[in-house]
């Protein structure tokens, strides 16, 4: 509880120091326009607002004289009404004390009677003076606050008008002329207000609204095919073998080749297909080795070991070495992969590799989740996937009820999925996880038969924890890469 409480007065505190130094920036902004756009120069412009001022300070010591003489007749008034109720008050103890029972029985009751018309009477005059009183004391309360409030802005003006007969410097006269005469003083708290308030508010416009407009729109989907056989995860590791049959070759980022077999013959490659040139520099798809078996009858084996470090992995993965696996895409099947988790592709000599793009740009999940190119690698090929978290493939098949099967996943954690499953958003399961920024606005929810990757363990949203500045370049770069499908 006072760790959570620590927390959230350092992040309010730093909420309001961010606040002020906007409202600086405003102000100070505000202060160049108007400097910009000022036709005079600056003696004449001082000696105008210098008469403006003493204007003003004529006109507020006649409010503040005319606040007083007001001030001095309610306080008259309501001297005069006290006295009344004070008369009243004595009026009726004496009729109280004329009273007698005696006397009204023994012939006396008209004098009885008289006496008590008049205590009526003199009650009546006092109840009317008690709530004249009332009201007098309301408005001079209200007078009084007025004469304070013209003295308060005398004085305002008084220091305005030294300060100003003073000041030589322009722009500083500016910074004066918007704190005090445009109000800037008043303006500038709420710059502080809004920048604290803003986060909360948007995120409860985005989780109440918007997310819960975007997941009941319709599913994402790729390919109609629900008869294309299935890719299947091969070996797993930090060191995984790839035998190579005749005919084969492999392209593979050189520093994953731990060992290789002789007989295979060695190329360069500039990136991994001359057709996504921007992709594979982006992804580290370029300048590639290339091992081909040759030989006919002999299989050749290429042993991969995984790099000591990986694109966009985040803080906790620092100082692991990635984690590899086997993808493996038949003929006829394909699957949806961004390319920064590719590490290689082995593949028959004579079969060309096929990478079908996909752009959805009228689409509310491509929008919502930056995301409008998805690329997709068809078989017959293995793919070579590289994390530093480990690979996971989840199988979803038809439920025994007959009904889809459903699966999300996080967004930061999918690595590829076969495009024949609906692809949509799904909102946060909490309002108070995602505003603490504890889990994402959205997930990736995975609707239908087929299979998806993800890494093993939560990926933190690839933060960062070498300073801001770097944090800011990695989420841009991500950014970047998740529009076109990397």
């Amino acid at each position: 509880m006072i760790s959570n409480l620590k927390k959230f007065l350092l992040w309010l505190l730093k909420r309001a120091l961010g606040g002020c130094v906007i409202a600086v920036i405003a102000l100070a902004a505000w202060a160049w326009w108007l400097r910009a756009h000022d036709d005079e120069a600056f003696p004449e412009r001082r000696a105008r607002e210098l008469a403006s001022l003493a204007a003003a300070q004529e006109q507020t010591a006649v409010s503040r004289d005319m606040a007083g003489k007001r001030v001095a007749e309610l306080t008259a008034a309501l001297n005069v009404e006290q006295l009344k109720a004070s008369e009243a008050a004595r009026a009726i103890e004496l009729h109280k004390s004329l009273e007698s029972d005696w006397r009204r029985w023994t012939g006396h009751r008209e004098e009885q009677e008289l006496n008590d018309r008049q205590k009526q009477q003199q009650e009546k005059n006092k109840a009317d003076a008690e709530a004249r009183i009332v009201a007098l004391n309301e408005e001079l309360a209200g007078a009084m606050m007025e004469q304070q409030r013209e003295e308060v802005a005398q004085a305002r003006i008084e220091r305005r008008i030294a300060a100003t007969g003073e000041e030589t410097s322009e722009w500083m006269f500016y910074a004066r002329l918007v704190w005090d005469a445009k109000n800037g003083r008043l303006i500038a708290p709420w710059f502080v207000v809004f920048w604290i308030v803003w986060p909360l508010a948007q995120r409860l416009v985005l989780y109440y609204f918007v997310a819960a407009f975007v997941v009941r729109r319709k599913p994402l989907r790729l390919s109609r095919s629900k008869d294309a056989p299935a890719p299947a995860l091969g070996g797993a590791g930090k060191t995984v073998t790839i035998d190579l049959w005749p005919g084969e070759l492999l392209r593979v980022k050189p520093a994953l080749v731990e060992s290789a077999d002789g007989g295979l013959a060695r190329n360069g490659r500039f990136w991994l297909k001359g057709r996504f040139p921007v992709t594979s520099i982006a992804c580290g798809l370029a300048r590639l080795e290339e091992l081909r078996n040759e030989h006919a009858g002999t299989v050749q084996r290429v042993v991969l070991r995984g790099a000591g470090k990986w694109t966009g992995e985040g803080r906790d993965a620092r100082g692991r070495r990635a984690e590899l696996a086997v993808v493996q895409v038949p003929e006829g099947g394909s699957l949806v992969l961004r390319p920064r988790y590719l590490a290689g592709v082995a593949r028959p000599a004579n079969a060309p590799l096929v990478i079908r793009s996909h752009w959805r740009f009228f689409n509310w999940h491509a929008w919502v989740t930056g995301q409008f190119r998805f690329l997709e690698f068809a078989g017959p090929c293995r793919l070579i996937v590289a994390s530093q978290r480990g690979v996971q493939a989840e199988m979803l098949e038809m439920r025994d009820d007959g009904r889809r099967p459903v699966r999300r996943a996080n967004e930061w954690a999918t690595i590829g999925f076969t495009p024949a499953l609906r692809y949509r958003p799904a909102r946060a399961e909490s309002f108070w996880s995602y505003c603490r920024g504890m889990s994402p606005l959205y997930d990736d929810l995975f609707i239908g038969e087929g299979m998806f990757f993800i890494q093993k363990t939560a990926i933190g949203q690839g933060r960062y924890d070498k300073g801001m500045l770097r944090q800011f370049v990695a989420g841009a770069w991500r950014g970047f890469q998740k529009i076109f499908g990397m």
